[in-house]
């Protein structure tokens, strides 16, 4: 069973990976379905490969921002403080 910190994760996965089929579309369309080597399609492709590379960085970066944060955040101690039972003073 997923739990509410999970939820986002899953659906920011399906939006990354969305983006990236996109963006795989497009490369794919630009470079071997279309014979015309024109300006615009290389725009089109640059621009899909720097779409690509800002999402995986970013999907990287948050992830590993919130592995580094979520344990020491208090929201984090006072959602476990709060499920113990015991109050803690706060």
């Amino acid at each position: 069973m997923a739990t509410k910190r999970e939820v986002p994760w899953r659906t920011s996965r399906r939006i990354v990976l969305s983006t990236l089929l996109v963006c795989a579309g497009v490369v794919g369309r630009f470079t071997f379905w279309d014979g015309t080597d024109t300006r615009v399609n290389e725009a089109l492709v640059t621009g899909a490969y720097m779409l690509a590379a800002a999402v995986i960085g970013s999907y990287v970066f948050g992830k590993t921002w919130e592995t580094i944060n979520v344990p020491t955040s208090p929201r984090r101690r006072s959602y476990e403080e709060s499920a113990s039972g015991y109050d803690y003073g706060g």
